[in-house]
């Protein structure tokens, strides 16, 4: 399937620029520095200088496109006082076949994009952006010497993300819009954004307010209506679907401070707090279910004032490490298990929400074949699950609060290796995973950076390449999101790693 998709595309491309130059692509191994690396490549030797002033045309009248240019005129032109340049213009030709695959053509006359969606566009821009540099002795920009170059690239793919954890300490709206903006960096398309766990509810509810009212940290730590919209809107400018998690019917353990009468509760000492669950023996719990997922979901159309919170196409649900001794005296905990995650996941699929599930919902049960399965914990999990027709997120061995490991070892991770060759297509990607009880947005994304760029290259760029042959590339990479003002640990180090003394960026 992706072969034809990129001889489509190739030819679409040929057909707009004239034949000739799509035989010369190669695959990407060559002293262009990319990150994530991309697909194919036709490559020169020299360099241009930009103009600081590059005029856009073409179809750039979309929102997200016109965004994306306005945000990367100021990434690709950081300093003040540049002479102008000899390549001027940019030419976008945006088709209407929708993907994320991109074709840039870069020459001392001028630039060309071409893509099937605006999303493709900013993923060009984004590839430019890390062509072209400042030359400070010359007070002009300039392009890696790599020109003329053609790259046509395509993500591997189609789920490629970040969890991240608001629930064990609470993380600003502005903190999590830095850290979306960082993810568009590494062309990563979702956000999944933990929300509530057995800790906190920090999410308000127009159907159930003193969830969040009693279940907050504190008065100060909450999100509103219009909160969530702000940060599902600006992560859709920037290429990324925010995928809600509301962990059930373990991990709800600040659920009961609200609702009591729901929980059902174990003696045991957990160390993560999850030490109740939801009684699934009562249907007011069920009604409790639907009720907060049609009002974060999908609102009330037909209620003036009563949007959605996340209209997006995505949910999960959880479904890991219920503590089935809350449930003894309920009857059999995992027949319990399995109707509650069958009634909830078709609560969510019929207001028209795909779902994705933790692997637990796999092992213990019999979840719908359309759920999505996130492997966390059992990698033999994911051969188990795609053979039986799910599909599979890949988290295990990618977990960045494991602050031990190291960016190398997740470069190496490679999720087909997982599954059945006939299945592969089954294997859609895979999140670093972020978990909250050691950061809050004071070291949020020193601590994934640079390690997400490893899963990020993975999950974008053909399998293969070792981690010794990208670690300039990443370097170079960490450097640029120092210049944008992301903070990010070291190459050198492992988890939240800083400095051992004096030296260039790219040394770190």
């Amino acid at each position: 399937m992706v072969h034809v998709i990129l001889c489509c595309f190739a030819l679409l491309v040929e057909c707009s620029w004239g034949a000739g130059f799509l035989h010369r692509l190669q695959p990407a191994a060559s002293p262009l520095s990319v990150w994530p690396k991309p697909r194919n490549i036709s490559i020169g030797q020299t360099s241009a200088s930009v103009s600081h002033l590059l005029s856009f045309s073409g179809d750039i009248s979309d929102p997200l496109v016109s965004k994306a240019i306005d945000r990367y005129k100021e990434l690709l032109f950081p300093h003040e006082g540049a002479a102008d340049g000899d390549i001027k213009t940019v030419a976008v030709k945006l088709g209407s076949g929708g993907g994320e695959g991109y074709t840039l053509k870069v020459t001392p006359e001028g630039i060309q994009i071409a893509a099937e969606a605006p999303v493709g566009v900013q993923y060009a821009l984004e590839t430019l952006s890390q062509l072209v540099s400042f030359d400070f002795d010359k007070s002009v920009y300039v392009t890696q010497p790599v020109l003329p170059l053609t790259i046509q690239d395509v993500p591997r793919f189609s789920h490629r993300g970040l969890l991240v954890d608001s629930s064990r300490h609470f993380l600003s709206v502005r903190a999590l819009k830095r850290l979306i903006r960082s993810l568009s960096y590494a062309k990563l398309n979702r956000m999944h954004w933990h929300i509530t766990d057995a800790q906190s509810f920090p999410i308000n509810s127009r159907i159930e307010p003193s969830l969040a009212s009693k279940g907050a940290w504190s008065s100060r730590e909450r999100y509103t209506l219009e909160d969530v919209r702000e940060v599902v809107k600006f992560a859709q400018e920037h290429g990324i679907v925010v995928v809600p998690e509301f962990d059930m019917p373990g991990h709800t353990k600040s659920w009961g401070k609200a609702r009591p009468d729901l929980m059902a509760l174990t003696q045991d000492k957990f160390s993560d707090g999850n030490s109740a669950a939801l009684n699934p023996n009562k249907e007011e719990t069920y009604k409790l279910v639907q009720a907060l997922l049609m009002d974060w979901m999908t609102g009330s159309p037909k209620e003036k004032g009563k949007p959605a919170f996340f209209d997006t196409p995505l949910v999960h649900l959880g479904t890991d490490e219920v503590p089935y001794k809350a449930w003894t005296q309920l009857g059999d905990s995992r027949g319990l298990f399995r109707s509650f995650v069958n009634r909830a996941t078709q609560m969510a699929q019929g207001l028209g929400k795909e779902v994705v599930l933790w692997e637990e919902a796999f092992k213990d049960g019999k979840p719908s074949q359309k759920a999505i399965i996130q492997v966390w914990l059992d990698a033999n999990v994911a051969r188990r699950a795609t053979d039986a027709g799910n599909r599979v997120i890949l988290s295990q061995g990618w977990y960045l609060d494991h602050l031990d490991d190291t960016w190398e070892a997740m470069y190496d991770r490679e999720p087909a290796s997982l599954v059945s060759p006939d299945k592969a297509k089954l294997m859609i990607g895979g999140e670093g995973c972020m978990w909250g009880e050691t950061v809050d947005g004071g070291d949020l994304e020193q601590t994934v950076w640079p390690r997400l760029g490893a899963i990020a290259e993975r999950l974008w760029s053909d399998p293969g390449g070792k981690a010794k042959d990208a670690q300039p590339r990443l370097a170079s990479f960490r450097c640029l999101l120092l210049e944008r003002g992301i903070p990010s640990g070291t190459l050198q180090g492992r988890g939240r790693s800083t400095p051992s003394g004096p030296g260039s960026c790219s040394e770190q």
